[in-house]
């Protein structure tokens, strides 16, 4: 049994290493490519400028791309062991994710509301139109509103960045931040609390055929 479990552990560690790889190289390249033609479209003021913009696209570049890479690391760690039984908590997450959503969306809705009047008392003219009007429709509420909020809030912190060093702005990005990621959290949780059974069953069946062979 030990045995058969240390095998399986050595060729999942091989599988999601190299899943891991190659989407970070993947998804990396795509996030830098796109992120700096978005900051650099409209130019540059100086060297300076250019220099804290490409530096600043790069950090969530990096950011972007290591977080799906974990996330198709995840997944091809969790087929590995659970097989198709893996789509349970799959399908189960964003039906939960709405759900907490829906129950914490007063605090996402204060929150927002909270960084959209900081960023319009810091500097106004400083935000780019179209991130402003995006974040006035997260404002809006919504299950949307989230993945809009995820969309833009790299947008509006690149283009605001002169004026997001005030401490009012800094304060409510973060508890806007922290309140997102502790729903995300929540409903993954949820969901893999609720598949448990099915995938304890799909493990156990998997190393007792692995014995067997």
């Amino acid at each position: 049994m030990l045995e058969t479990l240390r095998s399986e552990f050595g060729l999942a560690r091989r599988a999601i290493t190299r899943t891991f790889l190659v989407a970070l190289l993947v998804s990396g390249t795509a996030f830098v490519v796109l992120f700096n033609i978005v900051v650099l479209k409209d130019g540059v003021a100086s060297v300076v400028d250019a220099v804290v913009k490409v530096g600043v696209a790069f950090g969530f570049a990096v950011t972007y791309a290591v977080t799906l890479a974990l996330v198709a690391a995840g997944i091809a760690l969790g087929w590995h062991f659970f097989g198709a039984f893996l789509a349970l908590p799959i399908v189960l997450t964003p039906v939960l994710l709405l759900f907490v959503f829906w129950l914490g969306g007063g605090l996402v809705h204060s929150f927002a509301g909270d960084l959209l009047q900081a960023l319009e008392s810091s500097a106004k003219a400083a935000l780019d139109s179209g991130a402003f009007d995006g974040l006035r429709v997260a404002h809006a509420g919504g299950p949307a509103a989230l993945i809009i909020l995820l969309v833009i809030l790299p947008w509006i912190i690149i283009t605001a960045l002169p004026v997001l060093l005030g401490p009012p702005v800094l304060l409510a990005l973060l508890k806007l931040l922290a309140w997102l990621g502790f729903l995300v959290v929540v409903a993954i949780g949820l969901a893999l609390l609720v598949s448990l059974p099915a995938l304890a069953w799909a493990l156990v069946h998997r190393v007792r055929a692995r014995q067997r062979t």
